[in-house]
């Protein structure tokens, strides 16, 4: 198929309309009035003068009582790779690379401390209350998750737009908004999240879950009830656990792009499966019966994600693999859940093959032996991960002090002719397999997936010529 141009000229044409469209217009007509980070956590060690403060009255009674407390007490903050700012107008925008920091207010005022709470809703370290200011929540293009409880105390938040990049959204993250309100019954998307099911559910119930969706929030069936805010006078809505019933579902038919399918655990279909590991569509749900037996485990390619609390647990609600020793991950996996594989003493190895594997990383993590004895969310892991240099693997390990060993570079995603070379000439034979003019093999559609979403289409070849042009290169 001839063009009427040359490649050459089409690569700078693509890439100068991509450049406009990126653009991000600033308004100057607001100003900004609160700012600080948001991202996910990470643990501080408090000494000295810094620890006396800190812990107050308290810092004379474990120096007599529990002196080795003192000698490794950390504190756990907000990573610096998300960051949040407020305008005047009532606009919340965060911005930066990664997931955001798992909260644990309640909107009720119950639930975590201080430190746990929300930035923008006044905590340890920002004094100020600024949750009734926000209007409008904008997520930048980077940030990856929305955090538990992130907007559950912002009565006035009437409008959302998040980034395609954002691809988990946990549990009461708009809890009692406006914008929750104001939502029609029935399944409310976000993106390609099923985030959460409004209003009743009649008897005989059947649930199609749209094609395309990557995620289910966790409490997504969990029914949400309208209460009277006292305060202001209008209705809100809330999360009710006690009505939490799935028995009216007749049917619930979820696509293979679902990522996470821990939700699946709380069916009766499960309890039906065959001892070992369960599967559901293209994740790994857990594995069933008797735990004890499972001590290596190489999952087949194919599979794109392992679902949270899937061979590991935080607070026990399921059996752990304690006895499982090593665990391959193919390339093919793009996400890694909460707690899959937490709390499994034995577990010394555990190799990642996809260099952009997300790997959850919130207040409860998703690989470690072991939690520390004296600081919250600090996690021990005495084995080794693999992984390629640079990896998403490779960051998680060092964030966290664990043993990383390199498997090398990562294999040249973008080089589908294979050649050990990237550059026009790909372009040119991705096109025309995106066209269907080329039949893609397995290792073609690998070198193909520039954004690792398990699709081939115009994105990838829209982030090839981006790269090609020494644009947005990782």
């Amino acid at each position: 198929m001839k063009l009427g141009i040359k490649p050459a000229t089409y690569l700078v044409a693509i890439v100068s309309a991509l450049s406009v469209l990126n653009a991000v217009p600033v308004s100057a007509s607001s100003s900004i009035i609160a700012s600080g980070y948001c991202g996910e956590s990470h643990n501080r060690k408090l000494e000295g003068a810094e620890l006396k403060e800190y812990l107050g009255d308290d810092y004379n009674y474990y120096a007599e009582n529990y002196p080795e407390i003192l000698e490794n007490y950390n504190v756990e903050e907000y990573g610096d790779n998300l960051q949040w700012r407020l305008d005047d107008e009532g606009t919340l925008t965060i911005s930066g690379n990664g997931m955001m920091y798992s909260f644990f207010y309640m909107a009720d005022g119950q639930g975590g401390g201080p430190e746990m709470s929300p930035p923008w809703a006044g905590n340890a370290s920002e004094s100020t209350n600024y949750s009734e200011l926000i209007k409008k929540v904008v997520i930048e293009d980077g940030v990856t998750s929305i955090g538990c409880c992130a907007f559950s105390i912002c009565p006035n938040l009437e409008s959302i737009s998040i980034a395609d990049s954002v691809v988990i959204i946990e549990s009461r993250a708009f809890w009692g908004t406006k914008w929750l309100y104001n939502q029609p019954d029935g399944m409310i998307y976000i993106n390609n999240c099923a985030y959460k099911w409004k209003g009743s559910i009649p008897q005989n119930t059947e649930i199609i879950i749209r094609d395309g969706t990557d995620y289910i929030c966790p409490s997504c069936f969990i029914p949400c009830v309208s209460y009277l805010n006292t305060q202001t006078g209008e209705q809100m809505y809330f999360e009710n656990y006690q009505e939490f019933n799935l028995d009216n579902i007749s049917k619930i038919a979820i696509p293979d792009t679902v990522l996470d399918l821990q939700i699946v655990r709380d069916w009766k279909w499960y309890q039906e499966q065959p001892d070992g590991l369960v599967r559901f569509e293209n994740s790994i749900v857990g594995y069933k019966g008797n735990v004890n037996n499972l001590e290596e485990l190489n999952i087949k390619d194919g599979i794109l994600g392992i679902s949270s609390n899937a061979f590991g647990s935080y607070w026990e609600p399921y059996d752990k693999c304690t006895n499982l020793k090593s665990a391959v991950i193919p390339d093919s996996v793009r996400y890694i859940g909460s707690c899959a594989f937490a709390g499994l003493p034995n577990l010394k190895s555990i190799t990642i093959l996809n260099p952009n594997c997300l790997i959850f990383d919130g207040s409860q993590g998703a690989i470690w032996n072991e939690v520390g004895n004296y600081s919250y969310n600090e996690f021990k892991y005495s084995g080794t991960i693999y992984g390629y240099t640079n990896s998403t693997a490779q960051a998680y390990a060092e964030k966290h002090g664990y043993q990383f060993e390199s498997l090398g570079l990562e294999p040249l995603t973008g080089d589908v002719t294979m050649d050990g070379d990237v550059g026009l000439k790909d372009a040119v034979i991705l096109a025309r397999a995106i066209a269907g003019n080329i039949e893609m093999s397995v290792e073609f559609r690998k070198k193909a997936d520039m954004n690792a979403d398990g699709n081939i289409n115009d994105a990838d070849l829209t982030v090839l010529l981006r790269r090609l042009a020494g644009l947005d290169w990782q």
